[in-house]
């Protein structure tokens, strides 16, 4: 029973990551800027890579 629940909340947390990367892909571009814009990357993208951002920089991979 244990396994089961084990294996469940593995299969969740997969298809929600796989589902984070799909959305975040599935983003507008504002053609007079070139960025990423709309509702899915101003919830989802942009707060995951300013957490990129932060935990690269908190390590040192890289010099903001």
């Amino acid at each position: 029973m244990k396994t089961l629940k084990s294996i469940k909340r593995f299969a969740l947390s997969a298809m929600g990551v796989a589902m984070l990367l799909v959305l975040t892909g599935c983003v507008q571009v504002d053609k007079a800027t070139g960025q990423p814009t709309g509702f899915i990357w101003n919830t989802i993208g942009s707060p995951m890579a300013e957490a990129i951002k932060y935990f690269a920089n908190d390590q040192l991979l890289i010099k903001v």
